[in-house]
């Protein structure tokens, strides 16, 4: 079984322009160790880009592993994984 770890590292799960926040989930989906779900939160004007994505928890890092687009581009209700 996986350790779990106490603290994740700092990282930037979603572009700067993302102003209103970001929802987060983590869990094994896998079997493999921890992985970090996150998605927009709702409202977000400026950054329409309804991306979930998906990362793994490495070494001790943070490594992206891939994206998927939720909704079309322009929706701005915000992606709720948790």
């Amino acid at each position: 079984m996986p350790r779990v770890p106490k603290r994740v590292p700092v990282f930037t799960p979603m572009p700067k322009l993302l102003r209103r926040g970001v929802t987060v989930a983590t869990g094994d989906l896998d079997g493999n160790g921890i992985e970090i779900i996150t998605g927009p939160a709702a409202g977000g004007a400026n950054y329409q880009d309804p991306r979930v994505n998906l990362y793994n928890f490495v070494n001790g890092s943070v490594v992206f592993t891939t994206s998927h687009l939720a909704y079309t581009n322009g929706f701005i209700g915000g992606i709720w994984v948790a």
